[in-house]
């Protein structure tokens, strides 16, 4: 499905941007499009952090705040504040930096990332592996956390079996980025687990990532990228996350009967700026939720390095 198309001056088309946009209403799949099969498979990437954040919690990891727990889930930009909170559990659990196995790349905003920082803590997913490791070491589990047949894998398979619904020998399983296990499920599956990351949930670890993930968004993710942009600009009525591949989820919280209740936005590129207005537009248009931002993200258009407009973005 072409989901936008970016178009300079004199009507030049620049570029095409093609994906699928799913949604979960009473339960049932839909998606904007007429799909032979619209149940197609999806590689969860860093949509597994929330489910792998569970796991940890309900192994006994304690975590004292929202920002602590948000980081867990994160994707960070790198930001002082986000090492910062890093940093903090690296002291309390008594995890040297060589514990983690995340490895190195260049932070997610070059900008303004603390280059200070150690470069392991740097790494987008460094949160989720500080919270294994500090598992690992509760349950006197070896550190190789790793391997795909690790106790605490093992865990994290159980825990999106039961939430998303799907035995977990149906779970396909390959390498993720930073070298844990990446989960591909169908999309009804994925969005029916992440429905239940609410408000209102029962069980109080899904609650606390549910909070932690609303009101603590800056340490999702961070400035200028859609999750935090999204959450603030549609606060306090969603969460969001995002991953590699060019995927987005979004949970709206005041899920009502017959209304949408999660939106999964699949695109074959990566650019942020189109997923931040594709799933601005479906939210404001078909969700009728309340929407307040002046961040250039949700803007149609290109703009240079001076802020002038130098593009235009139209979204089908």
């Amino acid at each position: 499905m072409l989901l936008a198309e970016i178009y300079r001056p004199d009507n030049y088309l620049e570029s095409k941007h093609f994906g699928h946009l799913f949604y979960l209403q009473n339960d049932e799949l839909f998606c904007t499009e007429n799909l032979e099969n619209k149940n197609i498979n999806i590689c969860l990437r860093s949509l597994a952090k929330p489910f792998q954040l569970l796991t940890c919690l309900n192994l006994g990891l304690e975590l004292n705040n929202f920002k602590e727990i948000a980081i867990c889930t994160a994707s960070h930009s790198a930001w002082k504040e986000h090492i910062e909170i890093l940093q903090t559990l690296l002291n309390r659990f008594k995890i040297d930096i060589s514990d983690l196995q995340c490895g190195i790349h260049s932070p997610l905003d070059a900008l303004n990332a603390d280059k200070t920082a150690d470069l392991i803590l740097q790494n987008n997913c460094a949160g989720k592996h500080v919270a294994i490791v500090a598992v690992c070491k509760q349950q006197n589990w070896p550190l190789n956390y790793l391997e795909i047949n690790h106790p605490f894998n093992l865990a994290v398979l159980e825990t999106l079996s039961q939430l998303c619904q799907i035995p977990s020998h149906q779970i396909s399983l390959s390498l993720d980025g930073c070298g844990l296990p990446a989960y591909t499920i169908p999309v009804f599956n994925l969005l029916m687990g992440f429905s239940q990351f609410n408000l209102n949930s029962q069980n109080p670890n899904i609650k606390l990532i549910t909070q932690a993930m609303l009101h603590e968004s800056f340490f999702v993710s961070g400035p200028n990228r859609p999750d935090y942009e999204l959450t603030q600009a549609f606060y306090p009525n969603i969460i969001a996350k995002s991953g590699a591949g060019g995927i987005s989820i979004i949970n709206i919280l005041d899920y009502k009967p017959r209304t949408i209740q999660t939106v999964l936005l699949k695109s074959y590129d990566s650019d942020q700026k189109i997923r931040a207005l594709i799933l601005k537009n479906f939210l404001l248009n078909f969700c009728n939720l309340p929407f307040e931002s002046n961040n250039n993200i949700f803007e149609p258009f290109l703009f240079n390095l001076h802020n002038q407009k130098i593009a235009e973005i139209k979204i089908y």
